[in-house]
C-alpha cells in the first residue's frame, strides 16, 4: 500500500501511518493475553512436533497437532483461519514457511508467532487484509525470494533459505506496512 489519506486504511487517527488493515486497538496487547501467549509458547517449545495454538477474541485457546501444512484437515485450517492470535512451532528449526505466510496473509489473525530451537518470528497486522491485497502481496512473494536468494548463493542451504526468507518478509513488511519481527528466543525461555 502506498501511504494515502483519510479512509485509505493504512492510516491511524490523526494521519499517522499505522499497520495495513486499519488502526483498530489490538486487544491481544494486554498483560492476561500476554500472560496467556507466554504460557502457550512454553508449552510449545517442548512439542517435538508441529502444533498450532489458536487464541480466539475471547482469549479461549485451542491446541492443534499441524503435521505440517500438507496434512492439516479442511476444519483445522477454518479453525486456523478464524483465530486472533496463531502460535505456531517449528521443532526442527527453520524461519515461518511461505504457507505460514499466507496464513498470515489471509486469516483473520491479528497476530502469528513461529518459534523456532533459536528465534521467535512475529507477524502483525490490525485487520482482515483485502483479497486484492492478500493477491498482490503472495503474488510479490516468489519473485522477491528469487531476487534474494542471489545475494546467498555461496552459504550452505539452509542459512541461505533462513536468510532470504528473512529478506522477503522484511521487504514485503516495509511495502505492506504489517509488522515483521525476529527475537532470539530459545525453546524455553
Amino acid at each position: 500500500l502506498k501511504k494515502g489519506g483519510d479512509g485509505s486504511g493504512n492510516f491511524s487517527h490523526a494521519g499517522r501511518v499505522g499497520l495495513v488493515g486499519g488502526s483498530r486497538p489490538n486487544w491481544y496487547t494486554t498483560p492476561e493475553i500476554e500472560v496467556k501467549i507466554d504460557k502457550q509458547l512454553d508449552w510449545l517449545s517442548d512439542q517435538k512436533y508441529e502444533w498450532a495454538v489458536i487464541i480466539d477474541k475471547d482469549g479461549e485457546i485451542t491446541h492443534l497437532e499441524t503435521k505440517g501444512h500438507e496434512g492439516l484437515a479442511p476444519h483445522v485450517a477454518a479453525k486456523i483461519y478464524r483465530s486472533k492470535i496463531f502460535l505456531h512451532n517449528h521443532p526442527g528449526g527453520g524461519p515461518p514457511s511461505v504457507e505460514d505466510f499466507q496464513t498470515f496473509v489471509k486469516s483473520k489473525a491479528s497476530q502469528e508467532r513461529v518459534l523456532t530451537p533459536g528465534f521467535m518470528y512475529v507477524f502483525e497486522k490490525d485487520n482482515i487484509l483485502p483479497t486484492r491485497i492478500q493477491k498482490e502481496m503472495l503474488d510479490k512473494f516468489q519473485p522477491l525470494y528469487i531476487e534474494s536468494s542471489k545475494k546467498y548463493d555461496k552459504l550452505p542451504a539452509e542459512i541461505k533459505y533462513a536468510k532470504t526468507m528473512d529478506d522477503v518478509y522484511s521487504t514485503l513488511s516495509k511495502e505492506y506496512q504489517f509488522k515483521y519481527t525476529k527475537t532470539i528466543r530459545t525453546m524455553r525461555e
